[in-house]
C-alpha cells in the first residue's frame, strides 16, 4: 500500500480528542536504522524474541532482539526490532515468514475473532507490512504496524512491530504510525519502487 493510500485509510487516527495530549517527539535509531515520534523519551531493553522454527514440529526458537518504549499512565508505545541478517540468510524461511509470525502472535491477544477490527497487508513505503487493531480483553485497543524489511544490497532483513496500546476511548495513534521510516546505515530514509526492491535515491 503506498503511503498516501495508508495515511488515507488511516484518516481517523489524526483526529485530537481532548485530555489526550502529549509531547511527540523524533526518536532517531541509526544502529536499528528507523525513525518514529514517541510521545515522550524511550527506554531500551534487550530482549528475547521468538522466531518460527523453520523445521516441522520443532521448537521454536528465540533470539536476540532490542525494544524501545514509552510507559504513560494508561498509554504504551513499543517498536521491537529483530536483526535475522545475524542469524539466517536471505530468504530462510524463518525471515520469509516472520511478518505473518507475529501478526499471529498479536492476533492472539483477541478472544474473538470480531475483536480483531482491522487486519490487513500493506506496503509501508513499498516495504512489506502488516496492519492490526484489536480490542483488548481490558477494553484497551492495541493498534500494530508490522514491517518486514529486506535489502540484499544492505544485508537487511529487519522485523519491525509497531505498537500502541491505548485506553478506551483515546483516540487512535496516527502520528506514531505514520511517522515511522526504515533507514539505512547512513541515516538515509528508504523508499522503494513498485517492484520493492530498486530504492529510489
Amino acid at each position: 500500500m503506498h503511503r498516501a493510500a495508508l495515511v488515507s485509510l488511516f484518516l481517523i487516527f489524526l483526529v485530537p480528542t481532548a485530555g489526550h495530549t502529549q509531547t511527540w517527539q523524533e526518536f532517531v535509531s541509526i544502529e536499528d536504522r528507523f525513525r518514529v515520534y514517541f510521545p515522550g523519551d524511550p527506554m531500551l531493553e534487550e530482549i528475547m524474541y521468538m522466531v518460527e522454527s523453520e523445521a516441522i514440529f520443532a521448537d521454536d526458537v528465540t533470539i536476540p532482539a532490542r525494544r524501545w518504549s514509552v510507559q504513560l499512565a494508561d498509554e504504551y508505545y513499543a517498536v521491537t526490532m529483530v536483526n535475522f541478517a545475524e542469524h539466517f540468510p536471505a530468504h530462510a524461511p524463518t525471515v520469509q515468514g516472520a511478518m505473518a509470525h507475529a501478526a499471529t502472535n498479536l492476533r492472539r491477544i483477541a478472544i474473538l475473532t470480531e475483536d480483531i477490527t482491522h487486519d490487513s497487508y500493506a506496503r509501508y513505503d513499498r516495504i512489506p507490512s502488516h496492519l492490526l487493531s484489536i480490542n483488548k480483553p481490558d477494553s484497551d485497543r492495541l493498534y500494530a504496524l508490522i514491517v518486514l524489511h529486506q535489502d540484499e544490497t544492505l544485508d537487511a532483513r529487519r522485523l519491525y512491530i509497531i505498537e500502541a496500546h491505548v485506553g478506551e476511548g483515546a483516540p487512535p495513534p496516527g502520528l506514531y504510525q505514520q511517522s515511522f521510516r526504515v533507514f539505512d546505515a547512513t541515516g538515509q530514509a528508504l523508499r522503494y519502487e513498485p517492484d520493492g526492491r530498486t530504492r529510489q535515491e
